[in-house]
């Protein structure tokens, strides 16, 4: 089912189908990543990290860089959960708006 949403003025179609699927995917993903925590902290240390369909699909050092990654693999903002571990601080999540 499609449905017309104003935010600010501007008129946006969402499909609530597509959106639950994207919510069950970050889900999942979220899952992953807390799952593999440890491990994705001892092989991608300080760098950025971003996670779609439960599968590392890039990391940097940089997050321009790793966006700019993201961008030639074509998955879009809004598909994947990034996040940067920072040696033994916690981790700083980013979730990007679908």
């Amino acid at each position: 089912m499609k449905r017309i949403v104003k935010v600010k003025g501007l008129e946006v179609e969402l499909d609530a189908e597509k959106v639950a699927k994207s919510l069950e995917q970050f889900t999942r993903d979220a899952k992953y990543f807390s799952a593999n925590y440890q491990a994705l902290r001892a092989q991608f240390p300080d760098e950025w990290v971003a996670v779609y369909q439960e599968r590392v699909v890039s990391h940097n050092k940089s997050y321009r860089e790793l966006l700019i990654e993201l961008s030639k693999q074509k998955v879009t903002r809004g598909e994947y959960i990034e996040r940067t571990y920072v040696k033994e601080k916690a981790p700083v999540f980013i979730f990007p708006a679908a």
